[in-house]
């Protein structure tokens, strides 16, 4: 079977999933949220398409007083680029710009643990960068389950205390919760060393 149909099915399988089940897009925190790919057509015509109206409005519900600022792609840049996607176009860096949205990429491929660090750090430090000011990110990979829930848990641990020990959450703890957020999340053994590893560096740099 051909890469292109064996992302293509992996795309569907989680679009429609989720389109049954639950929504594509969740919020985790106040200005965070994480969900799919966001695509710009595809070949079921209106059933998929422009999703990126509905990551906006559903923003702008959940969070009226926090617009969206940013887009955090984790993903690799030919699956922005639609290249490997049976009749489906995905949202661009360009199109995010011309809504006046931010847009970052950080570069991972598919079911692998391996990522420049750095751009992680950048991006999280944009991440937080944007809440602060007001605004509200959207995070993604292919189906906002596996490498972008990656940088969430890095996140929440670095950032966000948890209520129950008023500490920062431990990855561990920041798993779990994504995992009530959105019940999709999967961090396996290899990116939870990864997520540790980043953690680890960003709180040397902080020191």
């Amino acid at each position: 079977m051909s890469c292109s149909i064996v992302r293509t099915c992996s795309l569907w399988f989680n679009f429609i999933r989720q389109k049954i089940d639950w929504d594509k897009h969740n919020q985790i925190l106040p200005g965070l949220f994480l969900g799919v790919i966001p695509t710009k057509s595809t070949f079921a015509g209106k059933f998929f398409s422009n999703t990126s109206y509905a990551i906006i409005q559903n923003i702008k519900h959940t969070n009226p007083d926090k617009p969206l600022g940013l887009i955090v792609s984790v993903v690799e840049p030919d699956e922005l680029a639609s290249k490997g996607f049976l009749g489906i176009t995905m949202v661009s860096p360009l199109d995010w710009k011309a809504k006046n949205i931010k847009h970052t990429l950080v570069e991972m491929r598919d079911f692998s643990a391996d990522v420049d660090h750095k751009k992680v750090i950048t991006a999280i430090l944009k991440m937080k960068e944007t809440i602060d000011a007001g605004e509200s990110v959207y995070i993604h990979c292919k189906a906002g389950r596996s490498r972008s829930a990656m940088l969430c848990a890095i996140y929440l641990t670095m950032f966000v205390d948890n209520p129950t020990t008023q500490q920062k959450y431990t990855l561990p703890e920041a798993i779990l919760f994504l995992k009530n957020a959105r019940k999709q999340v999967l961090i396996q053994r290899k990116k939870f060393i990864l997520a540790q590893k980043i953690i680890d560096e960003m709180k040397q740099l902080s020191e």
